[in-house]
This record gives C-alpha cells, sequence and structure tokens, in this order.
C-alpha cells in the first residue's frame, strides 16, 4: 500500500457539511468542537432558511477565528461581512467541488 503514496501526492482533507434543516440542539457546538481540533472546512448549506438574519445568528455563534473556514450555500451576503472562507456558487452538486478547487 505504502507504494501507492506518492511523497508530493496533494492530501485529501475532510470537510462536513451541516444538515440542511434547522439546527439541532448541540449543532453549533459541535461544528465549533470540529474546528477547534482542526477541521479546515466547515459547509453551512441551510437551503430552507428564509432570509440572511437566520444564517447570520448561526455565524454569531460560531468562534469569530473559525469562520474564516466556513463556505456557505445560502446568503451569500454574508460572506465578507463575516470573513468567510468562500461561497458556494449554487445549492448544485458541484458547488463543494468548486470552492475546493477554488479556495
Amino acid at each position: 500500500m505504502g507504494a501507492l503514496l506518492h511523497k508530493n501526492a496533494p492530501t485529501m482533507q475532510l470537510i462536513v457539511i451541516t444538515p440542511p434543516g434547522l439546527p439541532g440542539p448541540h449543532e453549533i457546538k459541535q461544528a465549533n468542537a470540529m474546528l477547534q481540533r482542526g477541521l479546515k472546512c466547515l459547509h453551512l448549506r441551510k437551503p430552507s432558511w428564509p432570509g440572511a438574519a437566520n444564517l447570520a445568528s448561526y455565524l454569531d455563534e460560531l468562534e469569530p477565528r473559525f469562520r474564516c473556514r466556513v463556505v456557505v450555500h445560502q446568503h451569500h451576503e454574508l460572506v465578507d461581512s463575516y470573513q468567510l472562507k468562500a461561497r458556494s456558487p449554487s445549492d448544485a452538486g458541484c458547488a463543494t467541488l468548486w470552492c475546493h478547487a477554488h479556495g
């Protein structure tokens, strides 16, 4: 198996995509804990949430130092004010690939 790994090969990274509905009682706490432990990218995907205020409230509960590792799939207008990692161009299946190829 070691022969398959090349020393200059890019490494894989783990990402987490939030569930699309309302956050469970521990979701934001779990997100902060994963980011604290080194998670490089959290995809915040809440397609059923109306208005940016709900997503902003979620972001307010994340530790500010971790927001630069968050990609939003909706309410792209929050990216600059919260200094987020990226915005996903759409909520289509290829969106995750796009932001990682460019982020």
